[in-house]
């Protein structure tokens, strides 16, 4: 029986990253909480109702006096933008970062990538999730799969979307 609920979450979190992937993103993002969450969250709800029926539920974290689950770690606490749960049962923790013209990728990056490594003390998945609409360099990506392995080997999958990425 345990065998099959991991197997089931293993194969919701497939589905919720492939979905992910292949989203059609919209043109512009202005707010990272106000439009991209709940762009994403609705991606995530339909997977859940036509793959899974009402088994998970999903939680995103935004709005004053929300329930935000957290991670409370050297004295602070840290939540996921989007939870997604099997009744009480925290599944899948998801961290979404918006890059625009007007922020340093890097800093932003790293905060998403450190933020997905802190979750895992929760969930036993996680998804980072970057949409990346600033200045991206394509010489400086040689690391990328390399990075993509490395997080996969800690229960981390990572999903770069860019504009022009083909869906």
């Amino acid at each position: 029986m345990e065998n099959n609920r991991l197997d089931n979450y293993l194969e919701l979190k497939d589905a919720i990253v492939e979905a992910l992937q292949s989203m059609p993103l919209r043109g512009a993002y202005i707010d990272e909480q106000r439009d991209l969450q709940p762009h994403v969250h609705e991606v995530i709800n339909s997977v859940l109702n036509s793959r899974f029926g009402t088994q998970f539920g999903c939680i995103v974290s935004i709005g004053a006096g929300a329930p935000k689950p957290n991670i409370r770690m050297m004295g602070t606490s840290f939540w996921p933008d989007i939870e997604v749960c099997d009744g009480n049962v925290p599944v899948l923790g998801i961290e979404l970062k918006f890059v625009n013209r007007d922020r340093r990728a890097s800093s932003r990056i790293s905060e998403t990538l450190g933020q997905a490594l802190i979750y895992k003390l929760r969930y036993p998945h996680v998804i980072a999730m970057i949409v990346h609409y600033g200045n991206y360099d394509l010489k400086l990506s040689d690391k990328d799969n390399e990075m993509k392995s490395l997080l996969k080997d800690f229960g981390i999958d990572l999903v770069l979307r860019r504009p022009s990425d083909p869906v």
